[in-house]
């Protein structure tokens, strides 16, 4: 993001701050149902981010295993899927609960 692109001396700094994903960032999908709403999934998290704001409006709980990749439901709005490298598939449901995962299931 170049918005939080610093320099110090010639040297490039980005911000790493509060929302930020500590990693690589296999996954990136706009809700197909809103467009201002986006989806990436890096790390041990999967962030809901809004064209407005500059931190995520919701954030997953921390995974034991690294995410590997997830996409929006294309029928339902509030429900993404997330993988994670355990061969597990996340159902999340935000109509229903922000804070806990609606299923979960071993591929």
């Amino acid at each position: 993001n170049l918005r939080n692109k610093k320099t110090n001396n010639g040297i490039t700094i980005f911000d790493t701050g509060a929302g930020k994903h500590q990693g690589s960032i296999p996954t990136i999908q706009r809700n197909p149902s809103h467009n201002k709403y986006f989806m990436t999934v890096g790390d041990w998290r999967a962030r809901i981010w809004s064209d407005d704001l500059k931190n995520p409006v919701i954030t997953t709980s921390y995974h034991d295993s690294y995410l590997t990749g997830g996409c929006w439901s294309p029928t339902r709005a509030g429900v993404f899927y997330v993988t994670r490298a355990d061969g597990v598939m996340d159902i999340w449901d935000i109509g229903h609960s922000q804070n806990e995962i609606a299923y979960s299931h071993k591929v």
